[in-house]
């Protein structure tokens, strides 16, 4: 039997998805099949990636992050040595690095675990003429990609964009908060363009709140005195 024809087969055994695919899959399908009467092509495409979760077992109690994420205990929880972990959908324990999961038949979100993730890949490849399902996994590639970026990066004030390393020591101090796309350096003075005109502006701290200035309390400029003035007027006429 061919892969396509097994994907479109109403169920797939397990010995039939063995002889298609690395043994390493199987768990995975078995129990995306089961998600949806036994059909594993339709139920990938009621699959949808809603977001990541650091979980970490030291600092969050379990309880408190299945009830905050409201993750499907029967089908991602188990019980080691008297203690709860989290499991992926394949069957894999102790999981911390949380892919989270929608599925239109499940109450509750899933979690695949990121070696699952990037197994769906495969099938991008064996089904290239499914275009419902190319079109699945791209959409939860791009979202797993992004998650998986912002583990690693922190967001640029100005560009928003996730291009700043974490733990990392620049050499620019403002390096920490401002891609290098962004920032713009002349005579020693650190500049931005202005989100609005585009001017290029001195980077200054705009403090909020409280009284007392912290660091917990400011934000960067990032709009002209211009274009701030501006904006003002318009938030007042609506």
């Amino acid at each position: 039997m061919s892969y396509v024809m097994l994907l479109e087969n109403y169920k797939a055994s397990e010995q039939e998805l063995e002889s298609e695919f690395d043994s390493s899959y199987v768990p995975l399908m078995i129990n995306i099949q089961k998600l949806d009467n036994e059909n594993l092509i339709n139920s990938i495409l009621k699959l949808s990636y809603d977001t990541r979760v650091d979980y970490r077992p030291q600092n969050d109690k379990i309880c408190n992050v299945i009830s905050k994420w409201n993750i499907a205990e029967d089908l991602n929880v188990n019980t080691s040595k008297g203690k709860k972990n989290f499991n992926c959908l394949c069957g894999k324990k102790h999981i911390m690095d949380l892919h989270l999961f929608f599925h239109e038949n499940v109450d509750g979100r899933i979690i695949i675990g990121s070696d699952c993730v990037n197994k769906l890949k495969m099938l991008m490849k064996l089904c290239n003429k499914h275009t419902l399902l190319l079109k699945k996994i791209e959409e939860i590639m791009e979202a797993y990609g992004f998650e998986t970026r912002k583990k690693i990066y922190r967001r640029c004030w100005s560009c928003k964009e996730y291009k700043i390393k974490r733990n990392h020591e620049y050499k620019l101090y403002m390096n920490n908060y401002f891609c290098r796309g962004c920032l713009i350096v002349h005579n020693d003075t650190t500049y931005i363009k202005c989100k609005i005109c585009r001017k290029k502006i001195p980077i200054e701290k705009v403090y909020y709140g409280h009284k007392k200035k912290t660091k917990f309390d400011c934000a960067w400029k990032l709009l002209c005195k211009h274009c701030w003035k501006q904006t003002k007027l318009c938030e007042k006429a609506e």
